[in-house]
């Protein structure tokens, strides 16, 4: 997995569902073709694993290659100041026998997409 490699996006989102995008780089750095896994899950505010997905390929001998997947994820549990709700993506990708695993929280804003537009509120009220 490259440095700053798995990046997470909420390009659509409502109370009734949610599109993840959801993009890992993975670089090669051995000298010959290496077939790897990339497996991500999206783990809602009560952790347990509310979407996940996973795709497999070749990568050339020192080729970087992105894989870009979106996730759906019924009635998301929307974060707002009253009902602080997180969810944590979890990566792993797995070339050969050795593992990588990436970690991070996000957001399931109506205000993570769209820069900002309704001032980080998922309700469509603004803060003030």
């Amino acid at each position: 997995m490259a440095h700053w490699g798995v990046s997470v996006t909420t390009p659509e989102i409502s109370k009734e569902k949610a599109a993840v995008r959801v993009q890992t780089r993975v670089v090669n750095e051995s000298g010959k073709p290496q077939s790897i896994a990339v497996s991500s899950e999206i783990h809602g505010p009560d952790n347990s694993v509310w979407s996940a997905m996973e795709v497999q390929a070749t990568i050339e001998a020192g080729a970087t290659q992105d894989f870009t997947r979106t996730l759906q994820v019924a009635s998301p549990q929307l974060w707002s100041p009253e009902t602080p709700n997180l969810y944590r993506l979890e990566t792993r990708v797995m070339i050969g026998d050795k593992l990588w695993i990436r970690k991070q929280p996000f957001l399931a804003s109506a205000a993570s997409h769209g820069a900002l537009k309704r001032a980080f509120c998922s309700t469509g009220s603004r803060l003030r």
